[in-house]
């Protein structure tokens, strides 16, 4: 947010405060705006009461434990891979062992 805004004075009919904060809001900023406007109003008290009860560090606390999550579930896919091509190839040299051995 641009920090002191020139008030606009085309829109007389809004009180000052929302003035300013329009003025102030800067072009990047306009989806977040737009998607906080969108919200219904459950949405809107539940991110309230996420950005009122958690820190940055939180978040990134979570991002991280996240991502954590996410490399653990590819290593698994790939565990889950590996030990099925080991557990065939057992197989298939047990079943070459037997039909060598009869």
């Amino acid at each position: 947010m641009i920090p002191n805004p020139d008030i606009p004075q085309r829109m007389p009919d809004l009180p000052e405060e929302t003035r300013r904060f329009l003025a102030s809001v800067r072009p990047e900023e306009l989806p977040n705006l737009e998607l906080w406007v969108t919200m219904r109003e459950d949405e809107r008290k539940a991110m309230e009461y996420i950005v009122k009860n958690f820190s940055k560090e939180d978040f990134e606390i979570i991002n991280e434990s996240l991502e954590n999550l996410r490399t653990m579930k590819r290593a698994g896919k790939f565990a889950f891979w590996l030990f099925g091509f080991i557990g065939a190839g057992a197989a298939a040299a047990v079943y070459v062992k037997g039909w060598i051995w009869r």
